[in-house]
C-alpha cells in the first residue's frame, strides 16, 4: 500500500515541479529590470523571480559580521574626517580606535594659511553611518600622528588619527592591512564616495607603470610634480559626459579585501572626454612601523593596553602630535 502512495505522490509532484519551473522560467524572460534614476545603484529593483528570492535572503546584520572582511558588506571600514563639523577628507579604520589618511589633508587651506589643526575640533563617521536614516553623533578624535621629515627633507604622506573611544566590535568593522608591495599590473579595487549616489564605490583598476603615470602628468602640466618610491599609480575613471573621477586625499585602495594603500593627493580629471586619469597612493607597507609606534604611543598616554617601553624615534613630532586632547 505505501509503494503505491509513493508512486502517486510522485506522478502529482512531477507536475507540479515542472509546472513551476516554467512559471519561474517565464517571469524571468518577461521582468525586466527597473532602474528608478532617483535610487541609489545599490537601491535597484530586479524584478527576476530568482533575483528577488535571492534578495530576500540576504544576510542578517550579526550573519554579516561574522563572515570574513569583505568591502562590499562592511562598510565601516570607510572614514569620514570632519573638523569643525565640515568634511575635509576621507580614511580606512584600520581597527577599532585608529584610522589611516593622507597628511596633505593638514595642509593649512589658501583661504586659512595660519590653520593649525586641533584634534578636539575633529570627528569621523564611518562607512555605516554615512547616510544612514537618522543623524548619527560623529565619535570624536582625541589625537593625530605624524611622522616626522623623510631623510630628503619633504614633508610625510600619510598620517593616522585615534577616536577617544573604541569602537564597538560587534557593529564596526576595521580593514585588516596588505603588507605586500603592489606591482604594476596588479588588479586593485579604488574605494571613494560617489558623489551622485553618495554610496561608496569599489572600482575595480590596475596600478599602472610609473614611466607612463609620469607622462600622463607631465601631459596634464604638472612637470615638477613628485614622484617619491613609496608611490604607487592608480588607473581612475575615465572622465566622459557620464561619469567623472571623484577620488579624494585618504581614499582607501584595496588588494585582495585588504588595504594597500591610500590616496595621497585625490583626483587628478583632466577635462577633456575620455582622457586618461590616474591617482597616485601611498603603500601601507611602508606605513607598518609608523602604525606600530603610534599604536605604542596611544596605548601609552591613554593607560588602554600593553606597549613597547623600548620604543625609540628620531621624529619627536609623532609624539607631540599625539598629545594634542585637550589643546
Amino acid at each position: 500500500m505505501w509503494l503505491k502512495s509513493t508512486y502517486l505522490l510522485l506522478l502529482l509532484g512531477l507536475p507540479w515541479s515542472r509546472g513551476n519551473w516554467v512559471k519561474i522560467y517565464k517571469e524571468n524572460y518577461h521582468r525586466p529590470t527597473y532602474y528608478n534614476p532617483s535610487h541609489s545603484r545599490a537601491n535597484h529593483v530586479n524584478y527576476n523571480r530568482t533575483q528577488m528570492d535571492e534578495r530576500d535572503k540576504a544576510l542578517r546584520l550579526n550573519e554579516i559580521m561574522r563572515t570574513d572582511f569583505d568591502p562590499s558588506l562592511h562598510k565601516s571600514y570607510y572614514v569620514h574626517i570632519y573638523y569643525k563639523g565640515s568634511v575635509f577628507c576621507s580614511g580606512a579604520l584600520i581597527s577599532r580606535r585608529m584610522v589611516i589618511t593622507s597628511a596633505r589633508c593638514f595642509l593649512p587651506p589658501t583661504t586659512e594659511p595660519v590653520r593649525e589643526y586641533k584634534a578636539k575640533y575633529m570627528s569621523v563617521l564611518t562607512g555605516l553611518d554615512i547616510g544612514h536614516e537618522t543623524t548619527m553623533v560623529p565619535h570624536a578624535v582625541n589625537a593625530i600622528y605624524m611622522p616626522g621629515h623623510k631623510e630628503n627633507g619633504t614633508a610625510n604622506d600619510i598620517a593616522l588619527i585615534s577616536l577617544r573611544k573604541k569602537l564597538p566590535s560587534g557593529t564596526y568593522r576595521y580593514i585588516p592591512l596588505y603588507r605586500k608591495i603592489p606591482k604594476a599590473g596588479d588588479s586593485v579595487q579604488m574605494a571613494f564616495l560617489d558623489p551622485m549616489e553618495h554610496a561608496i564605490t569599489l572600482y575595480e583598476t590596475k596600478v599602472v607603470d610609473m614611466e607612463r603615470c609620469k607622462r600622463t602628468y607631465e601631459e596634464l602640466g604638472f612637470t615638477d610634480f613628485p614622484f617619491e618610491p613609496e608611490y604607487y599609480c592608480v588607473s581612475n575613471v575615465k572622465h566622459s559626459k557620464k561619469t567623472a573621477c571623484s577620488t579624494r586625499p585618504g581614499d582607501p585602495l584595496i588588494i585582495d579585501n585588504q588595504l594597500a594603500a591610500i590616496n595621497i593627493f585625490g583626483e587628478h580629471c583632466d577635462e577633456e572626454e575620455d582622457s586618461d586619469t590616474m591617482d597616485i597612493y601611498f603603500g601601507i607597507r611602508h606605513t607598518i612601523k609608523f602604525i606600530q609606534l603610534a599604536t605604542d604611543a596611544l596605548r601609552a598616554f591613554t593607560g588602554t593596553g600593553p606597549f613597547n617601553v623600548s620604543a625609540q624615534t628620531t621624529t619627536p613630532s609623532a609624539i607631540a602630535l599625539a598629545m594634542q586632547e585637550g589643546n
